[in-house]
């Protein structure tokens, strides 16, 4: 009796080394655990009465939605925490509603959802111009396009980092484009913010590293001759939550209209991760030398 005491004390000690291991076991990158393949949700709609009126040569008003969002599948059943919180903070940037069913199936039906929302919401829009005696089947203006793509773009030190593409058009000269990143740490299944990764965000340093690189870019001495290259609005430049990592460092990304005139396009400011060491909390600090 006294030796199967013995044995069964060590095997339970084995099992919870076993397990204390696995819990411990960190993600370095997703390459060889992942598979991404694009979950895909699309429609074209054109109001009955257009179809009837239009004679124009000019493209058809209609509502355009087309998503193509990555979705990771594991190798490895051990996995699924991680990637149905992952599969949470992609969809729910696209779509904001609750997302329970975290498959491809269950995604799809999520984005499809969304697609309706956007015709539904279209339709109201048109039956608002009709009441307000608006031609609708006469004016292209009329049209609405939604279009989102995404990819991945590093998968390294326990960090994924994700950028994503969006075109709308409501009306106007031109589409509006604009690109957001997730960025998300693989071991602590969170998304990573600038509050996260760097000690003080509003460090006056930090920002000077910032401002330096936005001269450079330009080939500008002073902030003032920022203005006479387009990028009027450079007051505004801070340590932003769209960035993304790469290799050497993160690059720090600004759309459209948020620094510069549309015709400037977007801003993309790169620091290397050694620049940035002095700056980065302590989880964060092995990116850099100084962590070392």
């Amino acid at each position: 009796m006294k030796g199967n005491r013995v044995i069964g004390v060590l095997v339970g000690t084995l099992l919870l080394a076993q397990v204390s291991c696995t819990k411990s076991k960190q993600i370095d990158s997703l390459d060889g655990l992942v598979t991404w393949e694009a979950v895909e949700a699309s429609t074209e709609y054109i109001d009955p009465y257009v179809l009837e009126e239009w004679e124009g040569d000019d493209a058809m008003p209609s509502c355009k939605v087309d998503i193509k969002m990555s979705y990771p599948t594991f190798s490895d059943n051990n996995y699924t925490e991680i990637r149905d919180s992952l599969v949470k903070s992609i969809a729910q940037r696209i779509y904001p509603a609750p997302l329970e069913d975290f498959s491809k199936e269950g995604v799809k039906a999520h984005l499809e959802k969304y697609v309706e929302e956007q015709v539904g919401d279209y339709k109201l829009d048109l039956e608002q111009a009709k009441k307000l005696n608006f031609d609708v089947g006469s004016y292209s203006v009329f049209s609405r396009e939604y279009e989102y793509s995404d990819s991945i773009t590093y998968s390294e030190h326990g960090i994924l980092s994700l950028i994503s593409k969006t075109i709308e058009y409501s009306g106007g000269a031109h589409a509006n484009q604009f690109a957001s990143t997730l960025n998300y740490n693989l071991n602590d299944k969170a998304l990573i913010t600038v509050s996260s990764l760097f000690k003080e965000p509003n460090d006056e340093d930090l920002l000077d590293l910032l401002f330096n690189a936005l001269m450079h870019s330009f080939e500008v001495e002073t902030r003032e001759e920022l203005e006479y290259k387009g990028v009027f609005n450079y007051h505004a430049l801070e340590v932003t939550n769209n960035l993304y990592f790469d290799k050497d460092g993160i690059t720090f990304y600004y759309n459209p209209y948020e620094l510069a005139t549309y015709s400037t396009g977007p801003i993309e400011l790169h620091l290397s991760y050694d620049e940035l060491a002095p700056y980065f909390t302590n989880e964060y600090k092995r990116l850099g030398k100084h962590g070392e």
